[in-house]
């Protein structure tokens, strides 16, 4: 019997075997499709195209339920019509994405209690959800639920676009089938990138672990600390995904950035700009006072933080504070997210001293991970470490130089005193056998009046050379007992001008090729001050002897003293005592007052000192509330200016010096 032959019965029943039969070999085709891949994308592409194929619909959209987040959100949709698809790419396709559904939305918790398929002939009229049926042109909807062994997976919408529709018994059953192959295939798809992750994350977590051991272990071998900063910039760029890295540091007591190794930098960058004033960069400021990583665009930068991003092309930044963390720090860490609005002036400076940062650059904005955080803060936690090693070695060292230094100058000391004492012993002792002679001669009435006359020499000597002895004993004293700050001066109202004209005549008696001058200006006399008039006399007379000493060829001398007043301050006697010798060298200057230090100048190699003098001399000057420097270009002949300053004593109105006179008065000795 032909198939035209069958009664309209069997015709029926062969109809819908051939439909089902025809269905079940679609299914079995799309799950094969659907099962061929665990790239959850494709799998997503794939559904909602053959849905609307095979249930004949224009329209079919997927929403995953993210249990992170706890939402459902719209992943994917396709729409069988081009000019439809087209229309809605133009007017809502740009929030699609962005318009996810609460597990608790009535709509959804209508389709977990209608057994997972809910049919709504106009969406538009549920409150929740009008908005969107409006937006997306959504009128009838038949819901499925993607649900495997109980626990929801997500769930699939088909519809026509904004007309009203009917979907038959057939296409629910066919949506309800697809649904369930689907479901199957997306938890795997979802299930294979979780365990991807997870290898990924524990490979990620291994990998950071070996960096901060490599680290470690390079802070623990004694590597210099640019290799060790340079290691760990290297390691945060590489497990945090940026493109490069810039260490900086901050020296203690210091506002100032500069980076730890500048030959990596461009060769165009002037190394004169390779340092930043933290006043000046907010950002960097804020990021150093937390104690937190911050991250920052260029947009953001502020002040000379936008110059930076310029000199360095640079578009986005992490900035990683060089210090340990506390699990009080990890939990207030500035996660993703755009960074606070933080004023140009910036915070104030920790109490905990941070070290610098490491400033991790990315070329693309992108936000590291709670976990990615951690690493940094591992890493520069190392850093911090690696930085203070270095500071203490560099600390042990320059102790064990000062260490070094003060047993060479204690040698050196032990010697020139050594030598001090020995010459005039030496005068003293032949001196006083030579008398003793003379003396033994003269009584046995031999040549007598030679004799006496030779004792009378050799006794000269020996008190010449005993008060040199006598003086180098008082300078020993003088500089224990200002050491031991039991130095008291037996001040009362003197005339400095006086007191330097007599030193001036007292030492010119004992320089043979010097020219000594006293500069006064006489408008401006007398030069009264309050003070202990042996020790002022001390200290003229030790800065002349110096000048002499350093003078070998001879030269002039001068004293000069004149009057100085800035503003309202109050009015200083200025004594520059100069002259035409060998000078003093730049790099000695500045230690020039300390106790025993002596001026390594090849020059006077042949003059000696116990290092005492200057150092009582600065001290009795600042004894008398004054002040004392040296000005000298350190080239033979050119010689050397010590200046010192003491405050003047104010006269009434009735005691002062007319204005008459000579300008200025010289006492000139040769």
């Amino acid at each position: 019997m032909s198939g035209e032959d069958r009664p309209p019965a069997d015709q029926v029943e062969h109809a819908r075997l051939q439909k089902a039969l025809r269905e079940s070999l679609i299914l079995r085709e799309l799950a094969d499709i659907l099962n061929s891949s665990f790239d959850l994308e494709h799998i997503l592409q794939e559904l909602v195209k053959r849905t609307t194929e095979l249930c004949e619909v224009t329209r079919c959209a997927v929403w995953l339920l993210e249990e992170t987040w706890n939402r459902f959100r719209p992943v994917t949709y396709y729409v069988a019509s081009p000019s439809l698809r087209e229309e809605m790419l133009k007017t809502a396709d740009a929030i699609w994405y962005h318009s996810p559904l609460p597990p608790d939305n009535p709509v959804i918790q209508q389709l977990l209690s209608a057994g997972g398929m809910l049919y709504l002939e106009d969406l538009r009229t549920e409150p929740t959800v009008a908005t969107f049926a409006e937006t997306f042109q959504v009128h009838s909807v038949l819901l499925i639920a993607l649900i495997r062994e109980g626990r929801p997976v997500g769930m699939m919408s088909l519809d026509e676009p904004g007309q009203p529709y009917t979907f038959s018994q057939d296409q629910q059953q066919l949506a309800r089938a697809i649904a369930q192959q689907a479901t199957i295939a997306i938890d795997n798809a979802r299930l294979y990138q979780q365990a991807q992750a997870q290898k990924r994350r524990a490979e990620q977590l291994i990998e950071r672990a070996r960096a901060i051991y490599q680290v470690a272990m390079t802070v623990n071998s004694g590597e210099e600390l640019p290799a060790v900063l340079r290691l760990a910039t290297s390691h945060l760029v590489r497990g945090l995904g940026a493109e490069d890295g810039r260490a900086m540091l901050l020296e203690p007591g210091e506002t100032t950035l500069r980076p730890i190794h500048p030959a990596d930098y461009q060769a165009s960058v002037d190394s004169s700009s390779l340092t930043f004033s933290l006043e000046r960069l907010p950002h960097f400021r804020h990021a150093i006072a937390t104690g937190k990583p911050i991250l920052i665009t260029s947009n953001q930068a502020k002040a000379e933080e936008i110059e930076w991003f310029r000199l360095f092309n640079l578009k986005n930044i992490l900035l990683v504070p060089l210090l340990g963390s506390t699990p009080e720090q990890e939990a207030n860490w500035d996660l993703p997210g755009e960074s606070k609005d933080i004023s140009e002036e910036g915070g104030t400076l920790p109490a905990v001293y941070c070290p610098g940062l490491i400033a991790i650059h990315y070329t693309r904005r992108r936000e590291p991970t709670r976990g990615e955080y951690a690493f940094a803060q591992d890493i520069a936690a190392q850093c911090a470490l690696a930085i203070e090693k270095a500071r203490l070695l560099a600390d042990t060292r320059r102790i064990a130089d000062v260490a070094i230094e003060r047993a060479n100058m204690l040698d050196e000391f032990l010697a020139v005193t050594a030598h001090e004492f020995r010459n005039p012993l030496t005068v003293i002792l032949a001196r006083s056998q030579s008398a003793l002679r003379a003396l033994r001669r003269a009584n046995r009435a031999e040549h007598a009046e030679t004799s006496y006359a030779q004792v009378e020499e050799h006794l000269e000597l020996i008190a010449a050379q005993s008060k040199q002895l006598n003086n180098i004993v008082t300078t020993f004293l003088d500089a224990a007992r200002l050491n031991q700050g039991q130095f008291t001066l037996k001040t009362e109202i003197v005339d400095l001008g006086q007191i330097a004209r007599q030193v001036v005549a007292n030492q010119a008696s004992l320089a043979d090729h010097h020219t000594l001058r006293c500069q006064l200006n006489e408008v401006q006399a007398p030069y009264l001050v309050h003070g202990d008039q042996a020790r002022l006399a001390q200290i003229i007379a030790n800065l002349v002897e110096n000048a002499i000493k350093y003078s070998p060829l001879g030269g002039p001398v001068t004293v000069m003293l004149h009057k100085r007043q800035k503003g309202d301050q109050a009015e200083t006697i200025e004594v520059r005592v100069s002259d035409k010798g060998v000078g003093i060298p730049p790099e000695a200057q500045a230690r020039l007052f300390e106790r025993f230090y002596r001026v390594p100048n090849v020059a006077s190699g042949e003059i000696r000192g116990v290092g005492l003098g200057l150092y009582i001399v600065a001290h009795l000057v600042r004894l008398h509330g004054g002040e004392i420097r040296v000005e000298s270009s350190g080239l033979p002949g050119e010689g050397s200016c010590f200046i010192f300053t003491l405050p003047a004593l104010a006269l009434s109105a009735e005691n002062k010096q007319p204005g008459a006179g000579a300008a200025h008065h010289t006492d000139q000795i040769t």
